[in-house]
């Protein structure tokens, strides 16, 4: 005991003892966080009114928003995200406007599979809640974020929020071709009409390119519904 409580001291006492078992704790903390990663943030459902398949809004509404969008791509992301819960809230949910998604799916592989998941969602009456879910697990450096058993496990996450959602169901359908080659003919037709980027929009069959800035948005729609 004497021997040890010598060494003890010859490195400074105990205070710096607890120091430096701080300090290496702190170290080893970090390391394990950086090779784990953050902590995932915890999905939270939206609650969407007035909603009909991929289209949001009051039928009749005098402007037609359509965005082209692929769930991979991060401006679409910063859309979902930023700026079309602020068009929502101004036009969409006072009737002014309808915004309708149609995809783009055109970054590969797993875009194809996102997007004919979000369809399957969609023949439950849960496009937007999946859309959701996609832009809110997007990851463009992880190709698997989008594999086929991520999808199905986003379904069950799904589930927990709304426990109508049928998962065998979901299952099913994303195990078919006909979604996927609905997908695939709706992102030809995009091409063909001339868009080659995500997020693009027609606000009333007229081209706009996403600048990222709501302001010139609603200077936009607001140009449509005068006339």
């Amino acid at each position: 005991m004497t021997r040890w409580r010598g060494a003890i001291n010859s490195w400074g006492g105990i205070p710096i003892i607890i120091t430096f078992v701080a300090i290496v704790s702190f170290i080893v903390a970090v390391i394990i966080f950086s090779i784990s990663g953050t902590t995932e943030e915890t999905y939270k459902a939206k609650t969407y009114t007035n909603v009909e398949g991929r289209v949001l809004g009051i039928a009749g509404a005098p402007v037609r928003i359509i965005e082209f969008g692929d769930f991979q791509c991060s401006h679409c992301k910063s859309f979902h995200d930023d700026i079309a819960p602020r068009i929502i809230e101004d036009f969409v949910s006072t009737g002014i406007a309808t915004l309708e998604f149609r995809h783009l799916a055109f970054l590969g592989p797993e875009s194809i599979l996102a997007a004919t998941a979000a369809e399957c969602a969609l023949e439950q009456g849960h496009y937007w809640d999946y859309s959701d879910l996609l832009f809110f697990k997007q990851n463009p450096n992880n190709k698997s974020t989008f594999s086929t058993t991520n999808l199905k496990k986003y379904a069950r996450e799904l589930e927990n929020n709304y426990p109508n959602f049928d998962v065998t169901q979901f299952d099913s359908c994303l195990n078919s071709p006909e979604k996927r080659e609905l997908v695939i003919n709706m992102s030809e037709n995009a091409l063909r009409l001339g868009f080659s980027s995500t997020p693009s929009f027609l606000i009333n069959g007229i081209p706009f390119s996403n600048s990222g800035q709501y302001e010139i948005f609603r200077n936009a729609i607001e140009s449509a519904a005068k006339k």
